[in-house]
């Protein structure tokens, strides 16, 4: 009797349907932009790999899952890397140097350690066994991009985007850096691919409301960031980035009103000390804005790769606690990179 023929599983994948299964359908949870979106995509992965323990990329894909916590839960950073680097390191004790979970690991040395030449080693070590690994796209072009390395960062983040373009963060985030880097029209066009793909998400809206700032369409700007807010309970990004628009334009009553909220809520959980900082800087309160920038490298928050050309910080140049944080995140060096949403 003739064996059916199997199709060999790509490296670190499985042989098991079901498995597979249940890693698209967290991969495609997890793009939701919710808390609860990002627990049942670890349910999920979970749940694949009890039914495949040896699945290397569902481990990977699990680490990257709970690096979402970060950005769209307001997750205490130490305790999701806590979470991710041992998912990364079943993957390799699985299948020792793959692709994905190198990767993973730039993204621990980058948005965690703040080594920014470890990061790097790591995607392009990534990429060199195999070009098409998207999160080591992603890594590489967030890196050159907030290093001021502009050209060749566009082509990592063009070449994430084709990889992968059903994704509708990675849309939003193309059309983010380039409103940084003042291509409207194309940060608009990318921008209506995201909402094609997911019109109810958080970061979307608030990519949307600085494109339309950058447009000088106030009113526009403020519902796409209002919208934001209610899309996205589950991180202080939004009601910042509101509060900062806010404050710009002169209605301080009620950017102060959002910060008190969000301070309130920081006596409840954590809060990214990043998002208070952003609203005292835009309130004039230098002194509270450099003290919410020191507690961030206390708490390892992940935005501070930003740090040195963040607009939100344009204020605080001549503090000289300012630059002693950027001379501790070894930033001083680099050119003038860009900022996404």
């Amino acid at each position: 009797m003739r064996r059916a023929w199997c199709r060999p599983p790509i490296r670190g994948g499985t042989r098991s349907t079901e498995a597979y299964q249940l890693y698209l359908a967290a991969v495609w949870r997890s793009q939701g932009g919710r808390a609860a979106d990002i627990d049942r995509s670890v349910a999920l992965l979970e749940q694949a790999l009890r039914v495949d323990p040896r699945y290397a990329l569902a481990w990977t894909e699990l680490a990257w899952v709970y690096r979402r916590r970060l950005w769209n839960a307001d997750a205490r950073p130490a305790e999701v890397f806590a979470l991710a680097s041992p998912a990364l390191q079943r993957a390799l004790a699985v299948v020792p140097a793959l692709p994905q979970a190198l990767a993973g690991k730039g993204f621990t040395r980058y948005w965690f350690d703040f080594d920014w030449p470890g990061a790097e080693a790591e995607f392009r070590q990534a990429l060199a066994a195999n070009q098409n690994v998207t999160s080591a796209r992603h890594g590489l072009a967030t890196l050159l991009l907030t290093q001021g390395r502009l050209d060749e960062g566009f082509v990592h983040l063009r070449r994430m985007r084709e990889l992968d373009p059903m994704s509708p963060v990675f849309n939003t985030l193309e059309a983010s850096y380039l409103t940084s880097y003042g291509s409207l029209a194309e940060a608009r066009k990318r921008l209506a691919r995201a909402f094609d793909l997911t019109p109810n998400q958080w970061l979307a809206y608030v990519a949307l409301g600085q494109l339309d700032f950058a447009e000088a369409r106030f009113d526009a700007g403020i519902a796409a960031l209002r919208r934001a807010v209610v899309l996205g309970p589950d991180t202080s990004r939004p009601p910042a980035v509101l509060a900062v628009h806010l404050a710009r334009a002169g209605q301080t009553d009620e950017a102060r009103a959002i910060l008190q909220q969000l301070q309130l809520r920081a006596q409840q959980r954590f809060v990214t000390p990043t998002s208070l900082a952003a609203v005292h800087a835009a309130l004039g309160e230098s002194a509270a804005a450099v003290d919410a920038l020191e507690l961030a490298l206390q708490v390892r928050d992940t935005r501070l790769i930003y740090l040195k050309n963040d607009p939100n910080w344009a204020g605080l140049h001549g503090e000289p606690r300012f630059a002693a944080l950027v001379g501790n995140l070894n930033q001083q060096n680099y050119g003038k990179g860009l900022t996404p949403v």
